[in-house]
């Protein structure tokens, strides 16, 4: 861990969308966060681009986050107007499905 208590691991980040580095470090901060006192996940990969429709490029944005987890790999996909919109949205899902993948873990 280091001195925040996040747990080392690699998150590769696409964003197609914009150059907003605050959407990149949201997206790093909440996925360290879920894997804080956990030893679950050993990786993740957000991937930001323009929804494509045929031939043309829409105005929404496409957010895929997957999330290397042992046991289990949780893939989220969010499309919304606003990249920071569609982010929030993805990552909200993510944590959920994460917290309820460990709830069936223990249940086990």
């Amino acid at each position: 861990m280091n001195d925040q208590g996040f747990t080392q691991f690699h998150i590769d980040y696409y964003n197609e969308v914009n150059d907003d580095a605050g959407l990149q470090q949201e997206a790093e901060d909440r996925i360290r966060a879920l894997a804080d006192q956990h030893q679950d996940i050993i990786g993740a990969m957000v991937k930001l681009v323009p929804q494509a429709k045929g031939r043309e490029v829409s105005f929404a944005n496409e957010v895929t986050i997957r999330v290397f987890i042992r046991g289990n790999d949780i893939v989220v996909h969010e499309v919304g107007e606003r990249p920071a919109q569609a982010l929030h949205s993805a990552l909200d899902s993510v944590e959920r499905q994460v917290r309820e993948h460990r709830a069936r873990q223990r249940n086990r």
